[in-house]
Parts: C-alpha cells; structure tokens; sequence
C-alpha cells in the first residue's frame, strides 16, 4: 500500500508540473483579500476526506479558483450587512442549499467523465458522504446540546451545525472540481480549454433552484 501511494504521489507531482501550465485560473483582488478571512479558518484548518488533499494546495490554478469563487463573495457580503443572529441563520441556510446545488453541478459535471461502472460506485460513495454528513452533524448537536454535559452553545446553536454542513459541502466540490481536472486536463488525452467544466460554477446562474 505504501508503495502504490509513493508511485501515486510521483505520478501526481510529475502531472502536476507537467499540466499546470495549461490551466488559466481567473482571480481577482477579492480572493486576496476577503477570501482570506474565510479560507483561512474553514479551508487550511479543516479536515479534507481525500487521497488528494496533499495536491489541492500545490496547484494554484485550481486553490485561486476556488478561494475566488463567487458564492464565499455573495456569502461574506451577506454576513457583513447581517441583522445579528437571526440575520446570520437566514444567511447560512440560504449558502447551504448553494452550496449543496454546486456540488449537484460538479459531480454531474465530473459523472459525465466517468464510465458506466464508476458512474454506478460514484453515486453510491456520494450517498455514503451525504449520509455521513447528516450523521456527524446529529451526534455532534446531541453532545453538544445536551445538558448532562454542561455545554451551552447559546443562539450560535442557530447557525452553527448549518455552518459546519456548509464547510463540508464546500470542501466536497473543491474535490468533485479538483478530479474533474484530473479527468479534463491532467491525462493522455487532455480536452481542449474550451471543453473544460472544471473551472465552472454553477452559482449565480441557478442561485437557490435544485438540479
């Protein structure tokens, strides 16, 4: 096992170095500073579930990208005109169904690159995180919301398992985004720019709607 994942990891870092060229990332003066507030606490500290969470960071195409996304603009704009919690709850379950409806997006995105065998196991892994999401988040409210252990969350208790799913949903489209480039870009046969969905977001065509 070992093995396979030191010839994975060269593979990868080779593709990387060999690939990165091609890839134009769009950024702008926001990602430098705005998107900083919000990746520093939710992106670097949190913990990625991926094989390729030692990659995400050494392309910067894709982390400039993603930490220039226009829905962590639309949200951190909210959040500074918020009306105090209430204002803040209403804020976050609305960039809960965004982010949900992009991650909808990518992984069809990324279905559509996938044979018909692993379009059947990608669909039942993407049920399995949901699920474990779901999971998660209920155990930990039922501790942290139980008064045999003292803790009292307060009013954050309003928003905060809504913020945590949406960190979760976040980081799962940075991956779905990140292997759509794997599969668009970084291969024998790399697909013409013009062809890539990788650097797509749904957002703000669709806004709130369902797919």
């Amino acid at each position: 096992m070992k093995k396979f994942l030191f010839i994975l990891l060269a593979i990868l870092l080779l593709l990387t170095s060999c690939q990165s060229s091609k890839i134009s990332a769009s950024s702008s003066s926001y990602c430098a500073k705005s998107n900083k507030e919000y990746t520093s606490s939710d992106t670097q500290n949190s913990s990625l579930t991926s094989i390729f969470v030692n990659y995400y960071q050494q392309n910067s195409d894709i982390t400039n990208l993603f930490n220039s996304n226009p829905i962590d603009e639309a949200y951190l704009s909210d959040k500074q005109h918020d009306n105090g919690t209430t204002g803040i709850a209403s804020a976050d379950e609305k960039y809960l169904k965004i982010w949900q409806n992009e991650v909808n997006f990518s992984s069809s995105n990324l279905r559509k690159l996938l044979n018909g065998s692993d379009v059947i196991n990608f669909n039942k892994q993407q049920e399995t995180w949901k699920n474990w999401i779901t999971g998660s988040t209920n155990f930990d409210q039922s501790i942290l919301d139980n008064n045999q252990y003292g803790t009292n969350m307060g009013t954050q208790r309003e928003f905060v398992y809504t913020e945590a799913i949406i960190n979760q949903y976040r980081e799962r489209d940075y991956h779905l985004k990140y292997l759509t480039a794997m599969l668009e870009v970084w291969n024998a046969h790399p697909k013409p720019e013009s062809q890539w969905t990788w650097n797509k977001f749904d957002y703000p065509k669709n806004n709130s709607s369902s797919h």
